[in-house]
């Protein structure tokens, strides 16, 4: 972000470059179509899945075509899933079925519940104070989500026996 803030500046434009800071960068790629919210709470494009990093540019550039937001089955994947759910070991991923407007939780000071907007609402604050405990990251809802998975023919059909199928083959 910073290389391309100096190559913008260079054009003449104004250029802020953010990573995880001035803005959420989750609803921002999700707006401008990069891809969906995912049951974990991180976006999931359709060509790497949860394993991308997100910076973004404040600029006063003016754009012509702004891209619309896409859908391409997450939050209906997500539904029958909860393979992130079920290895995360702060227990901070829901389980519930259905993405909300609301969490289900009640801790004060939680950070990013944001309320109104549907998705999976998760104890972010949880799942923070696990990084901490344990001194390095953890990632493993992203390394079991299936979106980080290649686009296989044996991919496609366990997803298709595991929609079909619920229990124990899930």
């Amino acid at each position: 972000s910073y290389q391309m803030m100096v190559f913008m500046k260079c054009l003449g434009y104004k250029a802020i470059p953010s990573n995880n800071d001035v803005g959420l960068s989750i609803p921002y790629a999700v707006k401008a179509g990069l891809g969906e919210i995912g049951r974990h709470g991180l976006l999931i494009t359709y060509k790497y899945g949860p394993r991308v990093r997100i910076a973004k540019i404040y600029t006063d550039f003016d754009f012509v075509e702004y891209d619309k937001p896409v859908e391409f089955g997450v939050q209906e994947f997500c539904k029958r899933c909860l393979r992130c759910a079920d290895v995360c070991p702060s227990n901070a991923i829901t389980k519930s079925m259905n993405p909300t407007y609301e969490p289900e939780f009640n801790d004060e000071g939680n950070w990013f519940v944001n309320p109104g907007v549907k998705k999976y609402y998760n104890n972010h604050k949880k799942c923070f104070n696990f990084w901490v405990e344990n001194g390095n990251g953890c990632s493993s809802c992203i390394s079991v989500c299936p979106y980080n998975k290649p686009d296989f023919w044996h991919h496609r059909l366990v997803d298709k026996i595991s929609a079909l199928l619920p229990g124990p083959v899930h």
